[in-house]
């Protein structure tokens, strides 16, 4: 006869690493799949504004102004004639630059701030978390305020 086997001997789990995990779970959530591909959009879109528009987003075609969308321009154009695809899209170029710059300090920042308060543990790791409820209660205190006026 054969000896009963434990729910762990019974089937060897595969292992993957935590990116395929994380993978997984991203692909299977529709909502985040979507967002992605319009955070990817936007980027390669902003990435490429000199392909899509080569005029620029200054340059000026004064007998083209208020032109509808569609017409000769993609989302038209405004008071002097100069075209909103590629006025939100060198614009986007800069919104996607300080998006990008200001997460780079904000994740350096934590490291460093992590890594100090982990090798001192006491004094040094107690100022620093300290530091960061004073700031964190000015940001929430300042949305609070603004709220309720």
């Amino acid at each position: 006869m054969k000896e009963k086997q434990t729910p762990f001997e019974q089937r060897e789990m595969k292992k993957r690493s935590m990116f395929m995990e994380a993978m997984n779970r991203l692909l299977c959530n529709r909502s985040a799949v979507f967002g992605l591909v319009i955070l990817l959009a936007m980027i390669l879109l902003c990435a490429f504004a000199e392909i899509i528009c080569p005029e620029g987003y200054n340059a000026q075609n004064i007998p083209d102004a208020f032109c509808q969308p569609f017409e000769n321009y993609f989302l038209g154009t405004d008071n002097l004639g100069r075209s909103m695809l590629a006025r939100i899209l060198y614009g986007g170029r800069n919104s996607l630059l300080i998006g990008f710059a200001a997460t780079l300090i904000a994740a350096i920042t934590g490291v460093i701030l992590g890594m100090l308060a982990a090798f001192y543990v006491g004094r040094v790791d107690n100022i620093i978390m300290r530091g960061m409820e004073i700031c964190c209660w000015r940001c929430w205190s300042r949305h609070v305020w603004e709220t309720a006026q």
